[in-house]
């Protein structure tokens, strides 16, 4: 090495550092605290386990978000209209069916103390899928 720094126009030492890593496996019960049984994300997997079609208004999914979305918010100017609750229910069947197919593409973001800060639905799908941990990043 040192005929390497007589060479070097701008010679210095090297050294190295390491990081510790913000990602850390975490069991899985810490992040899925807003329900017990999630059944809409249930629903949504049963349809893609037993890879049925099915029309989106026959769903319990699509019943919430109509309850949610237009009937409690009659006097609301953000009620949604039926193409968008469809236009949710599929990008929520779409979630559900990625996330079996190719699992957990990023992972859940969660403050030092453990309270989550995104990511509990992914957290409840694999949940339900059997996962008992998960990937977080300490934000």
């Amino acid at each position: 090495t040192t005929g390497m720094l007589e060479r070097d126009p701008h010679p210095r030492r090297v050294h190295s550092m390491l990081f510790r890593s913000r990602l850390q496996r975490q069991p899985i019960g810490y992040h899925t605290t807003r329900g017990h049984d999630y059944p809409k994300h249930q629903e949504l997997i049963d349809i893609v386990r037993d890879g049925r079609e099915v029309q989106l208004e026959e769903t319990a999914n699509y019943a919430y978000w109509v309850q949610r979305k237009q009937v409690e918010k009659v006097k609301d100017t953000d009620a949604w209209t039926d193409d968008e609750v469809r236009a949710y229910v599929q990008h929520r069947l779409d979630f559900v069916r990625s996330m079996m197919e190719e699992g957990m593409k990023e992972p859940i973001l969660v403050r030092p103390d453990r309270v989550g800060i995104d990511g509990g639905n992914r957290a409840a799908v694999l949940k339900l899928l059997g996962y008992e941990s998960v990937i977080v990043r300490v934000v």
